[in-house]
């Protein structure tokens, strides 16, 4: 793996192909995923859900465009389709022990898959309102079999992209930043 490569080529599809991602490489994603860095080590308090059944996903983007509706001030029609993409994935994470370090170890997980996945060509996206549409679904919950001590945080969407992103140049910052 080219890690220069992969971190240069991600950036958010919003437009996939029909065609899924193939087990190869939807393992190697979650194992880029599992490699991450999580607080203390503490890996038994994350949770990694593949959802790749049409149906599940039509119920979920059912309960995100309700949810976007109401953030959004703007009513969608139709579920939330994941731009597309064939596949998502939910991080899921006990409470935090400090605040926000669910989120972190998130992070981590969902970098290292997004990283992976565009070495490999894959197309990823955040699908955030996906963790707290899932959460707040007692039933939807149970349905992807999400631990009932696990808060569904945030989802990630894969696949091929309709046209491969530019890739960035690493050259100067975006960020901005100072030395102290």
């Amino acid at each position: 793996m080219d890690i220069v490569k992969g971190i240069t080529k991600r950036s958010s599809v919003r437009k996939f192909t029909k065609t899924p991602v193939s087990d190869e490489d939807l393992k190697k994603i979650l194992l880029a995923g599992d490699a991450a860095p999580v607080s203390m080590g503490r890996y038994e308090t994350m949770q990694i859900t593949v959802v790749r059944d049409a149906e599940m996903l039509v119920r979920i983007g059912t309960v995100m465009s309700r949810d976007m509706s109401k953030v959004f001030g703007k009513e969608m029609k139709r579920p939330f389709n994941f731009y597309g993409a064939s596949t998502l994935i939910v991080i899921s994470s006990k409470d935090a022990s400090l605040k926000g370090i669910n989120y972190t170890n998130g992070g981590t997980i969902a970098e290292n898959m997004m990283v992976q996945a565009a070495e490999g060509g894959i197309g990823s996206c955040f699908a955030w309102f996906a963790g707290p549409a899932i959460d707040k679904d007692a039933d939807l919950k149970s349905a992807l079999g999400i631990d009932a001590d696990m808060t569904a945080l945030f989802g990630l969407v894969f696949g091929y992209a309709e046209a491969q992103p530019e890739e960035k140049k690493l050259s100067e910052m975006k960020i901005k930043g100072n030395y102290v």
